[in-house]
């Protein structure tokens, strides 16, 4: 089982599969929804220093049409959802490769996320540090 099935085995039943992310190197993610909010969700076997990771032009994708991320830690069962504008402001800009293929990556503190079920729970996400995406500018 990878790591994209493993996540929806556990994901929460409020949200519906919806397709697939494809990329370059195949299945990068799922697009789930709930009414008329839409996630993408992408997992990793773990948060490298607490940071969520996304592909960067996923991230511009989300920005452009307000879809939230989701990123899933395989090793603690763990989903964070991220508001892409959060995502946008506080992200720091990586680059990396793997086995077949270049990527310029956004990774953020999981600080800056809220649970899934919490956020679904009606939940709103808050900045650390009584910051606003305001002082980023």
């Amino acid at each position: 089982m990878n790591l994209i099935e493993s996540a929806l085995d556990r994901v929460d039943d409020r949200l519906t599969v919806e397709c697939e992310v494809q990329g370059d190197e195949g299945t990068l993610g799922m697009h789930l929804s709930r009414g008329n909010e839409h996630y993408v969700l992408v997992a990793k076997t773990y948060a490298y220093e607490r940071r969520a990771a996304f592909i960067e032009w996923i991230v511009q994708k989300a920005i452009k049409t307000d879809t939230k991320l989701i990123f899933y830690q395989n090793n603690s069962k763990e989903f964070t959802v991220f508001k892409p504008s959060t995502v946008d402001v506080f992200s720091e800009r990586s680059t990396g490769s793997d086995e077949t293929i270049f990527n310029e990556w956004r990774e953020i503190g999981l600080e800056y996320g809220l649970d899934l079920e919490k956020y679904l729970d009606g939940e709103q996400v808050l900045l650390p540090n009584n910051q606003s995406q305001l002082e980023a500018y």
